[in-house]
């Protein structure tokens, strides 16, 4: 469940809150698919650990958690959480590749 960003309550995946009348933008990602997200960058982190190539930027090591939404903001051009539902797709397709070719 999300909280309304207008005045804090709880939204239970409806598109409108019942106190303010807040009502959730169509380009706006739903949490049950930011959560699916966020799992599969956690799988594909734990994948990486290690992984990512050495940066003189990074000397204690690269943090693959913060790489690969980055990595999806640079391609897409916003935070997944600010992309539309049907952006799923691409980013997954983003993480998959984050994962199978380290960089």
């Amino acid at each position: 469940m999300d909280n309304c960003p207008n005045c804090g309550l709880l939204l239970d995946d409806s598109e409108l809150c019942n106190y303010c009348d807040w009502t959730r933008n169509s380009s706006q990602m739903t949490q049950a698919n930011k959560k699916i997200i966020k799992q599969r960058i956690s799988e594909a982190a734990e994948v990486l650990k290690d992984r990512l190539p050495e940066s003189w930027k990074h000397p204690a090591g690269r943090n693959p958690h913060a790489h690969i939404p980055k990595v999806i903001k640079t391609v897409l051009g916003s935070s997944y959480t600010e992309l539309p539902d049907d952006s799923i797709d691409a980013v997954l397709e983003i993480i998959d590749y984050c994962e199978e070719h380290p960089f």
